[in-house]
């Protein structure tokens, strides 16, 4: 599946996801205290017992010392995720968005009824005057000149990364 037709497979999905991950980022609350000692008590740890060989058997206290600075890495681990997707997720709608800009007018306005406003088929029948078969084709057609937009980005990248 090419790169267009994985956004217009998913463009709705990735909207939602970009409007959660912008709530859970504005709104981060992280791992709490709780969760991590529980994390570190119980990690790792199967149905069956277990025996320790080490002298060492205060793992509570050990524990209780770094639990707080493991909280907060773990944290800034989570937020720094969570950012990371975001962005990837803004930059890639919105160089979607910008390359059905440059599609053919007509084109254009198809495809953002269809993909970005969420219109029906019935619905882009009625609007455009073409029967569901027309539709297949026009969509088809958006794909094929959207992958040269995808195939032409990625080439400015491959003679950056070249130069």
């Amino acid at each position: 599946m090419s790169e267009a037709e994985r956004l217009f497979m998913n463009y709705e999905v990735m909207q939602k996801e970009v409007r959660l991950l912008r709530h859970q980022l504005e709104n981060f609350v992280g791992i709490t205290e709780e969760e991590m000692i529980d994390t570190m008590v119980f990690g790792g740890q199967s149905d069956e017992p277990r025996v320790s060989m080490t002298k060492r058997h205060d793992r509570t206290e050990t524990i209780a010392l770094s639990f707080r600075e493991k909280t907060a890495a773990a944290n800034r681990e989570l937020y720094q995720f969570l950012s990371d997707r975001y962005l990837k997720l803004i930059q890639d709608l919105a160089f979607f968005e910008t390359a059905i800009k440059q599609l053919p007018e007509e084109l254009s306005t198809f495809v953002v009824d269809l993909v970005v406003e969420g219109e029906s088929w019935d619905n882009l029948m009625v609007k455009y005057h073409i029967s569901r078969s027309s539709i297949t084709r026009w969509k088809k057609r958006a794909i094929k000149e959207l992958d040269a937009i995808y195939q032409l980005k990625q080439q400015q990248l491959a003679d950056y990364l070249l130069s």
